[in-house]
């Protein structure tokens, strides 16, 4: 018995999944300058109490972003490459939602000797935005992976006689 495998398949991409992708991709962006704002103003508000601890999602974000619309211009794309993406973003993303959770609850916006130079409700205020970023860009990762896997399945039930066998 052949083992069929639809991991190295490519799939044409239609009108309205290129429109997807490229909404997506500038989403995707949006988020990172969404992020890079809000931490930059965490930063200087908190007179350098608190360091950078989104660099690493905003990484996240523009990969994805530029990801996405790249795939927007091809022709065709390779279903098992953007599902591996969107899982590594589900995991990194599920990562930065439960800090900014912990940010959030145990956040101490101000040292001690700057509390006179410190915007205390300012800061829960750009960290609570924060928060619904990231929550916002997970909800959004999974609708993304959801869309991408029916269209994985729509097109190999569409193409079944093209999946090599091995």
């Amino acid at each position: 018995m052949p083992i069929v495998s639809n991991r190295f398949v490519t799939i044409p991409i239609t009108s309205t999944f290129r429109t997807y992708l490229v909404i997506s991709g500038i989403l995707y962006l949006l988020y990172a300058a969404l992020t890079i704002g809000l931490e930059v103003g965490i930063i200087i508000n908190t007179v350098y109490s608190v360091y950078l601890r989104g660099i690493w999602g905003v990484t996240l974000f523009i990969i994805a972003g530029i990801v996405m619309l790249v795939t927007a211009c091809r022709q065709s794309y390779l279903p098992f490459s953007l599902i591996r993406l969107i899982c590594i973003s589900f995991i990194s993303l599920t990562f930065g939602l439960i800090v900014s959770i912990i940010n959030v609850t145990n956040l101490t916006p101000c040292n001690y000797s700057y509390r006179y130079y410190c915007d205390t409700s300012l800061i829960y205020g750009l960290t609570i935005s924060s928060l619904v970023v990231y929550v916002i860009a997970f909800i959004h990762n999974i609708i993304s992976l959801i869309v991408i896997r029916n269209n994985h399945t729509k097109a190999m039930l569409l193409n079944r006689q093209n999946i090599p066998t091995y």
